[in-house]
């Protein structure tokens, strides 16, 4: 009951600071990352340590209730592994993006003053190998989907597989 408490606790406060961070600082995905990657780990330690006190304490291993505390675990595990390796798979790409695209030109900006996955006007953005260029958060996100230009479909040299 208690560690029910602190994941409701831990879930407000993770969802009142997203709205503060959405609308103090919209541009700032890195922090809602790792905010979130907090939450989520967060979350399924006291998931997993719920679980574990259940385990050693209700004294039923032969039972299937000892199977059904198993198969939690495993779903647990999971969902950790899955958290690291979306969080591994996020600073790949921004890494990736960091080291082979660069920053925009202010002749750029001129030509193109509006990204064209958000339609924002541009201060700063990333220029593609193609030509194109989009904000650094959207290019992110977009290259978190698929390995190619928004606009043209060229394939950058991001492979999806190889960061996963």
């Amino acid at each position: 009951m208690l560690t029910d408490c602190l994941v409701a606790a831990i879930q407000a406060i993770y969802v009142f600071h997203k709205i503060v961070v959405s609308i103090s600082r919209p541009s700032s995905d890195s922090f809602s990352h790792h905010m979130s990657i907090f939450y989520s780990l967060a979350s399924d330690a006291l998931d997993f340590f719920t679980s574990y006190h259940v385990y050693i304490y209700s004294r039923s291993w032969p039972t299937i209730s000892c199977f059904v505390m198993l198969l939690q675990f495993r779903m647990l595990l999971v969902s950790l592994a899955e958290t690291i390796r979306k969080h591994v798979r996020h600073q790949r790409i921004v890494k990736h993006i960091n080291d082979s695209y660069p920053e925009a030109s202010k002749e750029d900006l001129l030509r193109q003053d509006s990204c064209t996955i958000c339609w924002e006007t541009m201060e700063k953005a990333r220029r593609l190998p193609c030509g194109h260029i989009f904000h650094e958060l959207c290019l992110r996100r977009w290259l978190q989907q698929d390995s190619s230009c928004a606009v043209c479909r060229t394939a950058l040299s991001l492979h999806l597989s190889q960061i996963a």
